[in-house]
């Protein structure tokens, strides 16, 4: 038998029910954590993934109700309304296909109000655009994450749609003077080794750039990360072919103090050659002051907010984003620069930037539908 707070049953009438399929620790998963942390600061939150998945694990540390389920799909129908009834949630935001899907058949609450959080390329085609529609009918909003997602969605709905950023945790995430190297211009590449990540790519950009600084080769490019499709030793015999070996350092698994590790680094860089429609790492990498050079793939554009934050080298050829990045690295970035950056870049992607945008959207919501 699932037991109901006292707390919950005080605060039902404003409480938020948030649903996520995804079993892996993604940035879809991160997200719908992010919202269960900034809402639970003036609603209810009652957090439902699967049972033993990253995702509830983080919620139950976060303090927020956990409620899980083994699974999303239809013969868990009755165990997922059973969770509806009781909660008699305010509002309900689903992540994936699967739980929007169930809620899809379930009867709506008076009151209710439904958002989808929309995180990932919408899919192409009339049978899919067909079981979009038939998924969202009850819906009365949508959550995106970047305007690339916002505007795939305008394409097939007139509903609200709330672009939002993913925030990081900004007590993490912030700039932290005394890390800063002046001996070096570091440059780091971070996440997982795949060949999607443009790990070679960037590779032959930097050649390049070494070659325009042939009497100064102090910069060194980090690559920090674990192995999936691309494994440390194919990188680095990719870097000796290139004669640019003494300049990369590898660094394989976890890393402690990430904040300190990103202040230290004069530039980041997200070199991926596909997906990043969330780029947390970018939103990261501001956050501690440092700036960014993104391949335009994806949203990573879009973290670009302001001229200080770095640039861009899409649909550049090596030899122009070699330029681009020689311009980047011309200056070495003292104290007060990062700082500022880092103060300006939570105005985007802090936590309570995403609290404040968030409660205005379920606000909007409750109060002049959708």
């Amino acid at each position: 038998m699932t037991r109901f707070s006292k707390n919950q049953a005080k605060d039902k009438s404003r409480s938020v029910w948030i649903v996520n399929s995804n079993r892996w620790n993604s940035a879809i998963t991160e997200y719908s954590l992010q919202l269960a942390h900034v809402l639970s600061k003036k609603y209810y939150v009652t957090y439902t993934g699967k049972t033993g998945c990253p995702s509830t694990k983080a919620a139950n540390s976060l303090g927020v109700h956990v409620l899980p389920m083994d699974n999303f799909n239809l013969t868990q129908f009755d165990f997922f309304k059973v969770y509806h009834q009781k909660i008699r949630p305010f509002f309900v935001i689903t992540v994936m296909g699967q739980e929007t899907a169930l809620l899809a058949l379930v009867d709506k609450n008076k009151h209710e109000t439904r958002i989808r959080f929309k995180g990932d390329n919408l899919a192409t085609g009339l049978f899919r655009r067909v079981g979009f529609w038939l998924s969202h009918r009850s819906f009365d909003a949508f959550i995106a994450p970047s305007q690339l997602i916002e505007k795939q969605l305008r394409s097939q709905t007139k509903k609200m749609i709330y672009p939002i950023d993913l925030p990081r945790d900004e007590d993490i995430f912030k700039f932290n003077p005394d890390s800063l190297d002046d001996s070096s211009r570091n440059i780091l590449i971070f996440g997982r080794l795949d060949p999607v990540k443009g790990h070679k790519e960037f590779m032959d950009i930097f050649r390049i750039y070494l070659d325009l600084n042939a009497d100064n080769k102090d910069t060194m490019l980090h690559i920090y990360g674990r192995e999936e499709n691309t494994s440390f030793s194919e990188l680095e015999k990719y870097a000796v072919s290139k004669g640019i070996g003494k300049n990369i350092l590898f660094l394989e698994g976890s890393i402690d103090e990430l904040g300190k590790v990103f202040s230290s680094m004069q530039l980041g860089v997200i070199s991926s050659t596909g997906s990043e429609v969330i780029c947390r790492v970018a939103h990261e990498f501001l956050l501690c002051g440092t700036r960014i050079f993104v391949s335009g793939a994806g949203a990573t554009e879009e973290t670009l907010k302001h001229e200080s934050f770095g640039g861009s080298y899409l649909n550049k050829s090596p030899e122009q984003a070699a330029v681009i990045l020689n311009d980047l690295l011309s200056h070495k970035e003292g104290i007060e620069e990062k700082l500022d950056r880092s103060q300006r870049a939570k105005k985007y992607f802090s936590r309570e930037s995403m609290r404040q945008k968030v409660e205005l959207c379920l606000e909007d919501l409750s109060i002049f539908g959708a």
